[in-house]
């Protein structure tokens, strides 16, 4: 699940766009493309729920969500669990919320405040006369929670 088409085009250079495409080479490298489907949703919780709604009351269940960020896992996750069928979903940016006991979500973590720190840094070091180029890299993990698992057999 990702945000608007135009947000997440891989020919964009934004970072849902880099998610999007990141994840189609993966899942194509591995030989997993043909059972990948993208599915769009507007921004928002709210949006991500009857999306996913409709998807699960219309079509085949897919084993498992990975949302563009935590705010669609969320409302990905409301949608799966009120209509009680049992699917994997992660989200990107493991927001403070993921990690409560009742929803228990499993989301990349990709260090968003060292990263904004690091920039606010460099920033100033810019204005303070700094010229030549700085590349920095930043490793992401996965927090591994309740909402992701092997399927149910049967």
């Amino acid at each position: 699940m990702t945000r608007d088409g135009l947000a997440t085009s891989p020919t964009r250079h934004t970072p849902h766009g880099s998610r999007l495409e990141t994840y189609l080479r993966v899942t194509e490298e591995t030989g997993r493309s043909e059972f990948t489907r993208v599915i769009r949703s507007e921004e928002g919780e709210s949006y991500a729920n009857d999306v996913i709604r409709h998807l699960l009351q219309t079509e085949e269940h897919p084993t498992a969500i990975f949302a563009g960020h935590d705010e669609l896992a969320i409302g990905a996750h409301h949608a799966i669990q009120v209509l009680g069928v049992d699917i994997s979903i992660v989200g990107y940016d493991n927001v403070p919320i993921a990690s409560h006991p009742a929803l228990s979500l499993t989301s990349v973590d990709q260090q968003g405040e060292r990263v904004g720190a690091r920039a606010v840094e460099l920033l100033l070091e810019r204005i303070s006369g700094r010229t030549d180029a700085v590349h920095e890299r930043f490793t992401t993990t996965l927090q591994v929670r309740r909402s992701s698992r092997r399927p149910s057999t049967g």
